[in-house]
C-alpha cells in the first residue's frame, strides 16, 4: 500500500523557535526594544526588533549554538498530540513523514538531532537547505526547498510557516499548507484548527489513492 508523504518545516512548526529566541534576545540585548511575539508580523523581523540584519542573524546563530538542544526549544504541544494520534496512519492509510528546514549549514546537525529526539518515533527523513549566510554562499548546493523535492517521486502534503515557501510548494505537492504564525496570513487560525484541516486533507488524499 502506497504511503502518504508529508513534509514538515521544523522551526516554528514543530517547535517554538522564534518565541524562544525572542525571550532570550530581550535579556541579552537589553538596549533594544522588542515587540511581543504576536507582533512579529514580519519574518525576518529585524526591523521590527530595531536591529540591523547583521545583528539579527548573529543573534539567531548565537541562540541556536547555545540553546537549540536545551529545554528552551520545545515541541509544539498540539502538533505533538496530533502525531501521537495520527502519526502512523489516518483511516488505515499509512503516513510517511520527512522534514525540510532552511538553516545555516553549521547548525543543520543540531536541528536534525532535535527532530529525531522529539519526533523520531514518526519522522524518517531530514533535509536541510542553507539559509542566507556569507560563509555558506560558496557551497554548490541546493538553495530552495523546492529543489530538494524535485528528487522525490511525489510529495502529498507540504507544511511551512513562510508564505513564499508554501507558494513554491504548490509546484511539487498535492497540498501546500501554511502553518499559522504571527508573520503570515494564517495568523488568526489556531493550531488546533490547522491540524483538523490537515487531517481532513489526508483523508481526502487517502480516498483518492
Amino acid at each position: 500500500m502506497e504511503e502518504i508523504i508529508i513534509a514538515w518545516d521544523v522551526d516554528d512548526v514543530l517547535n517554538n523557535f522564534m518565541q524562544a529566541w525572542l525571550s532570550w534576545v530581550k535579556v541579552f540585548y537589553p538596549e533594544k526594544r522588542f515587540p511581543s511575539y504576536q507582533r512579529l508580523t514580519q519574518n525576518p523581523s529585524y526591523e521590527l526588533c530595531n536591529m540591523t540584519r547583521e545583528e539579527y542573524l548573529k543573534s539567531l546563530d548565537e541562540f541556536r549554538e547555545n540553546y537549540y538542544n536545551t529545554p528552551a526549544i520545545m515541541p509544539n504541544p498540539k502538533v505533538l498530540v496530533w502525531f501521537e494520534k495520527f502519526g502512523f496512519e489516518v483511516n488505515g492509510k499509512r503516513l510517511f513523514h520527512i522534514c525540510i528546514t532552511a538553516i545555516p549549514l553549521k547548525f543543520a546537525g543540531l536541528s536534525a538531532d532535535w527532530v529525531f529526539k522529539n519526533f523520531g518515533k514518526w519522522i524518517r527523513g531530514f533535509f536541510s537547505v542553507p539559509s542566507e549566510r556569507e560563509e555558506d554562499e560558496s557551497f554548490p548546493i541546493l538553495r530552495e526547498k523546492s529543489e530538494v523535492f524535485k528528487h522525490f517521486k511525489k510529495v502529498d502534503i507540504f507544511i511551512d510557516d513562510r508564505e513564499k515557501n508554501v507558494e513554491e510548494g504548490k509546484k511539487f505537492a498535492k497540498k501546500s499548507l501554511l502553518f499559522p504564525a504571527p508573520w503570515n496570513k494564517n495568523r488568526e487560525l489556531g493550531v488546533s484548527e490547522f491540524l483538523k484541516k490537515l487531517t481532513s486533507h489526508i483523508e481526502i488524499i487517502a480516498e483518492e489513492d
